[in-house]
């Protein structure tokens, strides 16, 4: 299901693709980011793995040997870097070119922010409801882009108090700081972008 989804994707686009992985061990994540290499990717978004910091570093560390595609860091609430310090480590491997941040640590990302001209990769935000603290990132990464891209975009562009109402009524009628995918798949099925809305229950272990 993963192959033909990222095939579809590549298909139907003539923009870069990045392809999500979640794998069980960083031998299965080098197998998918071949896989996605070959099906015509231009990189991939690899969650953080590992119990602290150093194991995080260790982890990208290791990836950026055995994979030649670009590598997008997705910070999340359950493993993260939270330092600079460790960002700049990470900065300094050839294939890291951006990290997405979503674990709501606002400190730390304030810190990178004003960093940010030290370091070589992209700093995008993925939490929605911290986008107004967030001027002078490279941009968004978010769920709500899918469905209000226009928005996002706006907000981007000029980070008001009164922007940034528009975006959080959207984030509590959407859901999106819950269940987010259910959401957005029923309006993307209702906008006729998508051809089911059905959900499928699975386990993904990291």
């Amino acid at each position: 299901m993963w192959n033909e989804a990222i095939s579809c994707v590549v298909s139907l686009t003539n923009k870069p693709v990045a392809a999500g992985i979640l794998g069980k061990d960083i031998k299965q994540i080098i197998s998918l980011a071949d896989t996605a290499n070959k099906l015509g990717c231009v990189a991939v978004v690899i969650p953080a793995a590992g119990e602290n910091e150093e194991e995080i570093v260790k982890f990208f560390n290791e990836l950026d040997t055995k994979t030649s595609l670009s590598v997008i860091i997705y910070n999340t609430e359950k493993s993260s870097v939270h330092s600079v310090e460790n960002l700049m480590r990470l900065d300094n491997l050839k294939n890291v070119i951006a990290i997405k941040d979503s674990s709501g640590d606002a400190n730390f990302f304030s810190e990178v922010i004003a960093q940010k001209d030290k370091l070589k990769m992209s700093v995008l935000q993925g939490m929605e409801n911290q986008l107004l603290q967030s001027k002078g990132c490279d941009g968004y990464l978010i769920s709500l882009g899918n469905v209000e891209p226009q928005l996002c975009k706006t907000m981007f562009e000029n980070p008001t108090e009164e922007n940034n109402q528009k975006i959080l009524a959207k984030f509590w009628e959407y859901n999106l700081g819950g269940e987010w995918y259910i959401t957005l798949k029923a309006l993307l099925y209702s906008r006729g972008i998508i051809r089911s809305a059905e959900q499928v229950k699975q386990t993904v272990k990291i």
